[in-house]
């Protein structure tokens, strides 16, 4: 059950990120931190893990886009809200 929720959390997490990176198209870390609400330190994390997974790419010194796949992410955890 802990896994499960600590799966979540990542998940909204990221959600977040995505969202604030599509109504902002370049954003700086500390932007999105400023946003979201959490740290600088968690956000870079997140966004590393991000860029990993190919949902966001790195265009500067720590400043960030969407990529389609990361549209992609959002548009299905939209729908999986409903």
């Amino acid at each position: 059950m802990k896994m499960h929720l600590l799966r979540q959390k990542s998940e909204m997490t990221k959600t977040l990120i995505l969202r604030e990176l599509l109504r902002t198209p370049r954003m700086k870390i500390k932007e999105i931190a400023n946003c979201i609400g959490i740290s600088f330190q968690a956000i870079s994390a997140y966004l590393h893990q991000m860029h990993a997974e190919g949902l966001v790419s790195l265009i500067a010194k720590g400043e960030y886009i969407l990529t389609p796949k990361g549209v992609q992410f959002l548009q299905e955890a939209v729908l999986d809200l409903q």
